[in-house]
């Protein structure tokens, strides 16, 4: 068990630093930094100040080593717009894009799992038919299209729904719905092919032979062996809605991370696109690690093969 732990923390030191490299490159593929983030009527005398008072005027592996050590005391730097350390404003904007997407991760669950499980418990039954359209629906429509389409067809002319701003509890009713309709159709897809498979194996079939209840069956033998694939998704499904909650802030004027980002990219504040970049790309390594831990706790199969 804990050589499995070090193994994945490792691993997840070394996706990071991956990402580091790749945030880093980001502004420097595109062009000269000093370019894009500066004024195109700047003097060249301005262009070179900017360029010496950012570090952009020295060696490209000794910009890396500076930005290097600053990421390990926590500094991802500071933003040109705002003129303050870019974690400040991270911070602030936190706290609505967490609780848009923990909300959106939510809703999915408690629709998906359900509606999934129900239709590969009882497969050809009206609701798997059911299950099955909702899986191909939230496939085929993205999140932003959908959040328009709530805008145009039900907050505009219901009158009811804020599509502007943080609110109140009203106002997450429909980025929540917006944001979580494709994780919904996600789970209901897995939970539907898992809970499936389950029902094929040996065991459930000993089980009905023995004249067990077959919701019993379906809670005590199937969804708990089908919870397992579905806890790994559950994480990664998180860190993609607190990714594509970039669209979804941005139609709804949200003030989280994605209108921040949506912001920096229009004013060509590059370091706080880096930095929020970066910062998304490590939460996101975070929850898979934290949700390997979980399965390796879960799934004796892995705790047995770790021991």
């Amino acid at each position: 068990m804990a050589q499995y732990f070090i193994r994945r923390l490792l691993q997840s030191f070394i996706l990071l630093i991956g990402v580091s490299i790749i945030v880093f490159f980001m502004i420097r593929l595109t062009g000269d930094p000093v370019s894009l983030m500066i004024s195109r009527d700047a003097t060249m005398e301005q262009r070179q100040a900017f360029a010496e008072a950012n570090g952009f005027n020295r060696p490209m592996s000794t910009q890396f080593v500076d930005y290097v050590g600053k990421l390990l005391q926590g500094d991802l730097g500071n933003s040109l717009q705002y003129r303050v350390p870019a974690t400040q404003l991270i911070a602030q904007r936190l706290p609505p894009t967490f609780e848009l997407a923990f909300l959106s991760l939510i809703l999915a669950l408690v629709i998906g799992i359900p509606l999934g499980a129900v239709g590969g418990i009882y497969p050809n039954s009206w609701m798997d038919v059911l299950s099955r359209f909702i899986g191909l629906l939230g496939q085929t429509i993205p999140s932003f299209w959908l959040a328009m389409l709530l805008v145009f067809f039900v907050a505009v002319p219901i009158d009811f729904l804020p599509t502007f701003g943080r609110r109140g509890i009203e106002s997450l009713i429909l980025p929540t719905f917006a944001l979580a309709f494709g994780g919904v159709s996600q789970l209901v897809r897995l939970t539907r092919a898992t809970v499936m498979e389950v029902m094929g194996e040996n065991y459930i079939r000993t089980a009905a032979a023995k004249g067990l209840n077959p919701t019993y069956i379906g809670i005590h033998y199937v969804l708990r062996n089908a919870a397992l694939p579905i806890i790994s998704v559950t994480g990664v499904q998180f860190t993609y809605l607190l990714g594509g909650s970039v669209y979804i802030e941005s139609i709804f004027s949200w003030p989280g991370l994605g209108t921040l980002l949506e912001g920096a990219i229009t004013n060509r504040d590059f370091p706080l696109v880096q930095a929020i970049t970066f910062f998304i790309a490590l939460f996101a390594i975070s929850v898979n690690f934290l949700t390997d831990l979980i399965y390796m706790l879960v799934d004796p199969r892995i705790r047995s093969a770790t021991s």
